[in-house]
């Protein structure tokens, strides 16, 4: 069907929207936004009927039918003063004010190569980041029109994780629980799951044998983690059987040679240190470490197999924030370069098509990419109204999971209407003096750092000096003239006032612990060979100089400065150790210890929701959030300044797994 709306004329066979000034290929939910738009011209449509008829049901935030409003505004020119396309209709929704009118058929615009959005091959990355362009306004990226995308389990909670067997019979997910994840099983189209394998702990990267009759998953819990495997006779699982004992060192991944008689994985020595890849003999149960790239920071993280015996698809960061893509030759035990991305990937798949890469987008990944190694050309295969994460390729099309985190910054025991959307908010800083607090927010689509003066709401806000990067924790310099932003791509002094990031520290490894110790000086760590290098930067040099001894972390306010050892305890800068009853130190790369004034802070251990403050006199006094009664989550960032606390908890967090198709 084609349209003339407006000055446009709008093909919904091909997405093509063109004008006198040319054409551009809309993507498929701006696309789909505009056709519900030109079938219903003049009428005010609500959001819930956009989220029935365009979002299929699915379960989508404000931000997520926003973003895609504004980008449908952007191709018919709508700015932010003059709207004469799509207006917004208050306490209702929005309308599409344009004229509609029977159109003409367009003709579909030529596919040009991407630019050097990718490298491939053995590109320097640097020339990624000269060359590299948001996703959405590469030429060579096009929407698919042919591939219909449909839920393959949705259920109540959180799956994620979805392996579906090679038949495409059974589809094994992860859901999560309050201990962690167990493993189920859906049979075809049944409507309920049947739990398979041992609960209780963590259940997931489940993987099929080629043959249909056996999988392979990694389970652990606070004692023990075990790589098992289920057989099934008659469809029915058995037992699992323990494969093989690995580190507790968070999440493998796992995937069968074509042939069967191997198993791939990923494995930590502890969970800082970079993954490796191994081969696991099913027949001999010997492992053996693959060919393969020198492992560093993350190290070769991710593992997949495709259709061609002795070929594996390896993920590795060799940078800090970036991820290349290797192909492991199994039959002659050689690795070669295919992708380099300026971005982080966490999970990729081998495409349908020969020589192709199927990954989520650069960070916050609201779309499904192919990307090919022998052409250099991208193209968007999926654009979702959540977050896509866990590509595979199966006999039908791709799986991915299909996600949404909402965590809130609580404030003083109070959750502020003002600070909070229905998406991501987190990273709190309450600033020295306590006149305000920074944090990170998805709101608006990517992260953006916002900042809120804290005597009258006011908000403002600012971007990030680089796309596609995700903050770990913010922490505001001494004087509050500036913002010290982790992100996976180095770290951002950022000037508070104006939003302008000043300078960049790029860091080879993954920077931990991060923070401001002095008036011009910060400090962070690297986990370099097993052991942590901490190093200190004055921003009148800016060159990073390396640390002696045994210290792992430093933290500072004017008043106190505690060193964090290797082991995790922490001493005073006389050397008398505070002794408290501290979390973990470091949940992923977020340092759970602090320095405010003459305290330092920590999450305390088994007691959710609770910090502690140790004074330098080792007094330790119990800091309640202000909200203990309402059972909520435990802490997952918390900033102190005064008699100010600002802390995140995790609000709700849904997935389905979804299935797309290619119906030409």
């Amino acid at each position: 069907m084609n349209w003339r709306v407006g000055d446009f004329n709008f093909d919904a066979a091909t997405n093509v929207l063109q004008s006198r000034s040319g054409h551009q290929r809309l993507e498929p939910k701006t696309a789909a936004l505009l056709k519900h738009f030109a079938q219903n011209p003049g009428q005010d449509i609500s959001r819930d009927e956009l989220i029935k008829d365009v979002w299929g049901g699915q379960i989508v935030t404000d931000g997520a039918i926003n973003r895609v409003v504004v980008q449908l505004r952007k191709a018919l020119g709508d700015n932010s003063e003059i709207k004469k396309y799509i207006v917004t209709v208050p306490k209702v929704g929005y309308r599409l004010a344009a004229p509609v009118s029977p159109g003409v058929s367009l003709p579909t615009p030529e596919r040009k190569k991407s630019p050097t959005g990718f490298i491939v091959g053995t590109a320097l990355i640097a020339a990624a980041f000269a060359g590299f362009a948001w996703l959405s306004s590469i030429p060579g990226i096009d929407a698919n029109s042919d591939r219909s995308l449909r839920p393959l389990v949705r259920q109540a909670g959180e799956q994620f994780g979805a392996a579906v067997s090679p038949d495409g019979t059974k589809t094994v997910v992860s859901i999560r629980t309050h201990q962690g994840a167990d493993l189920h099983i859906v049979d075809g189209s049944a409507a309920t799951l049947s739990a398979i394998g041992v609960s209780g702990g963590w259940a997931t990267s489940a993987a099929w044998h080629p043959d249909g009759t056996a999988l392979a998953y990694q389970y652990r819990d606070n004692t023990s983690c075990f790589i098992h495997f289920v057989r099934f006779s008659e469809a029915t699982p058995a037992a699992p059987q323990n494969l093989y004992e690995c580190p507790q060192a968070g999440q493998m991944t796992l995937a069968f040679s074509r042939d069967g008689t191997q198993l791939y994985f990923t494995e930590r020595v502890g969970p800082y240190d970079p993954a490796v890849v191994f081969a696991f003999d099913l027949a001999s149960n010997s492992k053996r470490r693959l060919s393969q790239p020198l492992a560093v920071g993350r190290g070769n993280h991710f593992v997949s197999v495709g259709k061609m015996q002795g070929r594996v698809l390896m993920l590795s960061d060799q940078q800090a924030g970036q991820t290349t893509a290797f192909e492991l030759n199994i039959n002659t035990n050689s690795f070669q370069r295919l992708i380099e991305w300026p971005f982080r990937v966490d999970q990729a798949a081998w495409g349908q098509q020969p020589g192709t890469v199927v990954h989520p987008d650069m960070h916050p990944s609201y779309q499904l990419i192919e990307t090919s190694y022998l052409t250099n050309e991208s193209r968007v295969l999926v654009s979702d109204s959540r977050r896509i994460k866990e590509p595979q390729l199966t006999a039908a099309g791709y799986v991915f999971t299909s996600y949404l985190h909402n965590r809130d910054i609580w404030l003083n025991g109070a959750l502020p209407l003002s600070l909070n959307s229905s998406v991501m908010d987190y990273s709190p800083a309450i600033s020295r003096d306590e006149r305000q607090l920074a944090f990170v927010s998805k709101r608006s689509g990517d992260s953006m750092i916002w900042i809120q003066n804290l005597g009258d709401e006011t908000l403002r806000r600012f971007a990030l000096a680089k796309k596609g990067v995700s903050v770990v924790s913010l922490d505001w310099s001494f004087d509050d003239r500036f913002l010290l932003a982790v992100t996976s791509q180095g770290l951002h002094i950022i000037e508070a006032e104006t939003g302008e990031t000043v300078h960049i520290i790029e860091t080879a490894l993954p920077a931990y612990g991060a923070s401001w110790v002095g008036e011009n000086r910060l400090s962070y760590s690297l986990r370099e060979d097993g052991f942590w290098q901490r190093y200190d930067v004055e921003m009148s040099n800016q060159e990073p100089l390396a640390s002696a001894g045994n210290e792992a972390f430093l933290l500072a306010s004017p008043e106190m400065k505690v060193s964090v050892d290797q082991t995790g305890a922490v001493y005073t800068e006389a050397g008398q150790r505070l002794v408290a009853n501290c979390g973990p130190m470091l949940v992923g790369r977020y340092l759970t210890y602090s320095v405010r004034n003459d305290t330092f802070y920590c999450i305390a251990a088994n007691v959710e929701g609770t910090l502690l403050g140790t004074s330098s006199n080792s007094e330790t006094r119990h800091l309640e959030t202000g909200h203990l009664e309402t059972g909520q989550g435990a802490i997952l960032q918390y900033s102190v300044a005064g008699q100010q606390i600002a802390h995140v908890e995790l609000t709700s967090s849904v997935s389905d797994i979804m299935l797309t198709t290619d119906t030409r």
